[in-house]
């Protein structure tokens, strides 16, 4: 049977993989402090027009996220994509679709308009992801990564970075 893996289909894989439990990650408190656990969802697509409102109503019956509300309170749906409005990514994603027919006429731009992000300051947002990848209406979801340490090169603990010799020169104070 294609696309079914051990009678899950691909969809069904996909969202519980996207949902599996967090790697004990030990992390300074300072870079948490400040950290709400956040859930990516994407709404299965919609035509541009219907989504251009931006709304998670369209796709999320009010009645359905009050309950998760219930179980997850502080519970709050935003838009996932805010640098731009949305009549202006629309315009970016036809442009797109128009410049790659030349290489691949089947190319379909996802609608990220359909993406938002759900913040979770109380309860499991593993168990939260998995919720919402149940919904019908949904394609997917998966908790965002946390905060990870700043890269930790310095001049002082880079061995390409020498005053003379091979190294990275431009590194070097003018």
């Amino acid at each position: 049977m294609a696309g079914v893996i051990d009678g899950k289909s691909n969809h069904e894989v996909k969202n519980r993989r996207q949902a599996k439990s967090p790697e004990n990650h030990s992390l300074p408190p300072d870079l948490l402090k400040d950290y709400v656990p956040r859930v990516v969802v994407k709404f299965k697509h919609v035509d541009w027009e219907d989504s251009l409102h931006y709304n998670p109503d369209r796709y999320l019956p009010k009645s359905e996220l009050d309950d998760l509300k219930v179980k997850f309170r502080g519970l709050a749906v935003e838009q996932l994509f805010t640098s731009l409005p949305p009549d202006r990514i629309h315009q970016l994603v036809t442009r797109a679709e128009e410049r790659a027919e030349e290489m691949d006429a089947t190319y379909r731009a996802p609608n990220f308009l359909t993406y938002f992000r759900v913040a979770c300051p109380s309860g499991d947002p593993y168990e939260l992801a998995r919720a919402l990848a149940r919904k019908p209406r949904v394609e997917f979801a998966y908790v965002e990564s946390p905060p990870t340490m700043p890269p930790a090169v310095t001049p002082n603990n880079n061995p390409l970075y020498q005053s003379t010799g091979f190294g990275q020169r431009y590194l070097q104070p003018a």
